[in-house]
Parts: C-alpha cells; structure tokens; sequence
C-alpha cells in the first residue's frame, strides 16, 4: 500500500487531479479456518487490521484507484508532451526488435523496451509465447443498491462502489466481483456468473440488487 501510495500520489500532483482514494475494507470470515488463520497471522501482517468485535471479520486499511479517471487523465498529459500514439499493430511485422531497442517503423517510435498487455491473448505473442502463463478470465457486475454498505466488502468475492467515468463522487452504483474461470477463456458474460455474484451481494448487504 505504500508503494502504490507513493506512486499515485507523485500521478496526482502531475495530472492535478485525485486519483487514489484511502478506504476502510471489511474482510468476512467464510468459515471457522479462516478466522483461526488469521488469528495466527495478524501480529505479522503488514497492514494494520482490526478484529470486528462480533468476530465475523477483520477491518484492514487499504486504497482505490478511480481506473476511468486515471486512464483519462494520464492519456491527456501524454497527448499534450506528444507521447501518445494509438495504432493498430500486427505482430510481428510491424515491430523490429534488437539487442539495444525496439523499432516501430511506420509509426517512426523507437524504445529500449516494449511492454505487451495482452491478458490471456499473450500466449499468442512472438516473442513470449514460451512463457508458462495461467490466464484467467473474470466476470464483473454492476448493481444498483438503496442502502450503501459502511466499508468495502470481501468474502469469496468484493463489493465496491463504483466509479462512473471521471466522477470520483459516491452514487448508489456499485461493483462486484470477480468470478475466475481458467478453462473457458473465449466467453462472454454468463448467466451463472451474474447469479452467483447476486447471491453474494444479497448475502453480505441483505438487499436485493438489481
């Protein structure tokens, strides 16, 4: 959390805008073995944690990045210093890669490295498809609840409020998620994703989402 701290703040002070938000996150115990653990663990714990006086969970400092605002903000400033450039790449014709730089000729870009994020579709890549990845692919929804929960919430899955576009003020909009599913990675969304993530959502809130 530091790190990341340290990191965005530096972001913030060149954009000129908040981005990292400091939060309380409630972590629920789903079984008797996870509260034993971390009865065991919790002295060794890098953040501070606080047990819940009812002992259903622990409270734990953490932080959220407001994604959208982010991206938004940080492609600006590098639009205006002239370091944004959005093309479409095929691989690996377009890229020429040596010992000492990467070269992309038609865009007249040249680097001493080259980042790829590619998620799960990395396994196709030229240069990187040797490396022993175990993609995963997530479902996340959207729900609209009338009472907002006091922290965000973790069990099996979380429960955050949700971030619309650069508006970093709270609405009754929230996020929850995320399923993991390493065997079909070419799916869309499913309905058995969306029911499990409103069960959770109805279990650790008592309301009914929609």
């Amino acid at each position: 959390l530091a790190t990341s701290t340290y990191f965005y703040r530096q972001v913030e002070e060149i954009v000129q805008q908040p981005l990292f938000h400091q939060i309380t996150v409630e972590r629920r115990f789903q079984n008797t073995a996870q509260r034993q653990e971390y009865e065991q663990r919790a002295s060794t714990l890098k953040t501070g944690t606080t047990l819940k006086p009812d002992g259903t969970g622990f409270l734990m400092h953490g932080a959220r990045l407001n994604v959208p605002q982010y991206l938004q903000a940080t492609r600006q400033y590098f639009q205006a210093n002239g370091a944004f450039v959005e093309a479409q790449l095929t691989l690996p014709e377009d890229m020429d890669v040596t010992d000492s730089e990467v070269a992309i000729k038609r865009l007249s870009v040249r680097a001493r490295r080259a980042y790829f994020c590619q998620g799960h579709t990395g396994k196709t890549n030229p240069w990187f498809s040797y490396v022993p990845d175990r993609p995963v692919r997530g479902e996340i929804i959207r729900v609209t609840l009338s009472e907002a929960p006091e922290h965000v919430l973790c069990t099996e899955y979380w429960l955050a409020p949700a971030y619309r576009d650069s508006n970093s003020e709270a609405t009754n909009e929230y996020l929850a998620g995320a399923t993991y599913d390493r065997v079909d990675l070419s799916r869309g969304p499913t309905e058995e994703a969306r029911a499990a993530l409103l069960d959770f959502v109805q279990q650790v809130t008592g309301q009914k989402a929609h």
